[in-house]
């Protein structure tokens, strides 16, 4: 009977060894780990690298810092030239949240870069400014910049009164020679004069026009009215609202009058007209919340069909190519299609995607991209419809968006959302990316 009673104990003890992985480290179970690297006054560092015992790393941008994907033990190190740490490294064997390592230095660096305008041009006479009692400087002729001996987390600001910069100010903590901004003129106000629907918000969303200078409220009600677009006459505007509870398709004149619901689903959104005004392709979640499909529909509601099938998955934002022989949408990639669901594509990756626009001429598709993994911050990209030549437009920042590209209907120009200069408004530019200028100092999501 003992004998017996000391086989099932080795049996048992077998079992929770496999279960477990062995000795307690944690075995084929992930864990993700993730902390802050600060200086002693609890200022977050950028520029630090953690290391750890696997071989990975990860570089901090804000001083914030996460790794997913951990096993076992796991040695974690933070290091930054000039600097020291406390403590000099943590040991963790499962997922911790809150690992702060606090720098100090009593080492001084160099740093310098450029200031240019939305063309490339240097902008002279700017002032840089520094935190930390540093002196400020100027941008020479060249829109060059230079600062020797500065010491621990410093943030550079250019400050000028005709002027707004992208970013609005960077921190370093040691020795950089690439510190650039993009300046766009204050005094550079569009004097837009072409006819665009976009969204504003007061206690809801609301529609407005904008007709040459003239700027015109287009809906009223308890309820958000959102992505606004133009029939391709310019006599009709297509949207969404949840005026009714649900988000649904209406439709417009587009001097507002005679708004009419299409749809009568729990979730219909994001819609857009075929070159020929007969159909709207939308997004929907009518069959699982917080997985959309694309559908289209005739002009009038009617002949609602589902053309993609994404579950799990959501495929949003989509819109006609200017031939009305395929339509795009964002899924992660910017994806393409056929009009009628197949033949589906990706013609990008690496980049998260969304809000894609056709140019007119069919040849390339504008869209926002996210360049982190705070989808808050984001830039405007361009790529052939084939997925060549990849371009970003706008300049990349933690502190500013571009979202919402929309193309001009001779494609000369795209207008966009930013909170470039602090507050989100509309801007357009050239279809290059030059020439950024503002149209309005509220709002978003444009339509031309």
């Amino acid at each position: 009977m003992q004998k017996n009673l000391m086989l099932l104990y080795w049996l048992v003890m077998i079992i929770i060894a496999l279960v477990t992985g062995c000795g307690g480290s944690g075995g084929g179970n992930s864990y993700t780990v993730s902390g802050q690297v600060t200086d002693t006054n609890g200022t977050l560092m950028p520029g630090a690298r953690i290391n750890f015992s696997n071989g990975a790393f990860y570089d901090t941008v804000n001083g914030l810092w996460t790794e997913p994907g951990l096993s076992g033990t796991m040695v974690i190190t933070p290091i930054n030239a000039g600097w020291t740490f406390s403590p000099k490294s943590v040991t963790v064997t499962g997922a911790e949240s809150n690992i702060v390592f606090v720098g100090s230095t009593s080492q001084s660096y160099a740093i310098s870069g450029k200031i240019t305008d939305t063309s490339g041009s240097p902008i002279s006479n700017i002032t840089v400014q520094f935190s930390g009692g540093f002196a400020s400087t100027t941008t020479g002729s060249d829109g060059s910049w230079s600062k020797n001996n500065v010491m621990g987390i410093v943030k550079i600001t250019p400050q000028n009164n005709n002027w707004y910069f992208a970013p609005a100010n960077l921190s370093v903590s040691t020795a950089n020679s690439n510190i650039n901004f993009v300046g766009t003129s204050k005094q550079n106000q569009s004097s837009f004069t072409g006819k665009l629907v976009y969204q504003s918000e007061d206690d809801f969303w609301d529609l407005y026009l904008i007709n040459g200078t003239q700027r015109t409220r287009l809906t009223n009600n308890q309820g958000d009215n959102m992505c606004g677009r133009f029939s391709p006459d310019k006599t009709k505007i297509v949207f969404h609202s949840n005026r009714d509870a649900n988000n649904e398709i209406f439709v417009m004149n587009s001097d507002g009058t005679n708004q009419t619901r299409l749809t009568t689903n729990t979730c219909d959104y994001c819609p857009a007209w075929s070159p020929d005004g007969t159909k709207i392709v939308f997004e929907s979640q009518r069959l699982q919340p917080g997985h959309s499909n694309i559908y289209i529909m005739n002009a009038d509601g009617s002949n609602q069909t589902q053309l993609t099938n994404e579950s799990p998955g959501s495929p949003d934002s989509p819109c006609w190519s200017p031939d009305g022989t395929k339509i795009a949408f964002a899924m992660g990639d910017i994806v393409i299609m056929n009009q009628d669901g197949t033949n589906v594509h990706s013609i990008t990756n690496n980049i998260v995607c969304s809000s894609p626009s056709w140019s007119p001429d069919g040849t390339k598709i504008a869209f926002n991209g996210f360049t982190n993994n705070n989808n808050n911050f984001s830039v405007i990209y361009v790529v052939n419809t084939d997925g060549s030549n990849l371009k970003m437009l706008t300049t990349g920042s933690t502190q500013y968006f571009y979202r919402y590209p929309c193309w001009s209907p001779d494609g000369t120009q795209i207008a966009f959302t930013s909170n470039l200069d602090g507050q989100e408004g509309i801007y357009i530019m050239n279809a290059d990316g030059t020439n950024i200028s503002k149209i309005t100092d509220n709002g978003a999501e444009p339509g031309m």
